[in-house]
């Protein structure tokens, strides 16, 4: 089944660089772009928690907070 589309413009610059891309990895254009857009959000993710975890770290009380949140969940049988 397939999934509605669109068109994007984009310089033709990128657009040899993701068809290199996609012709590395054997694998189709669109499946290429949503590839590295998954990536780019898994990036933003982390840079978030990075800055959320440097924040909380300059905060004894919060972090302090935190670990102990973390031995409330060691023990809750979740894996």
């Amino acid at each position: 089944m397939h999934s509605a589309s669109t068109t994007i413009r984009i310089d033709r610059a990128v657009h040899e660089r993701l068809a290199r891309m996609a012709r590395e990895i054997g694998r189709p254009l669109n499946d290429t772009v949503a590839e590295a857009a998954t990536a780019l959000e898994r990036s933003l993710f982390a840079a978030r928690l990075a800055a959320e975890y440097a924040e909380m770290g300059g905060d004894p009380q919060a972090w302090q907070e935190y670990l102990a949140d973390g031995d409330l969940a060691a023990g809750d049988g979740v894996a």
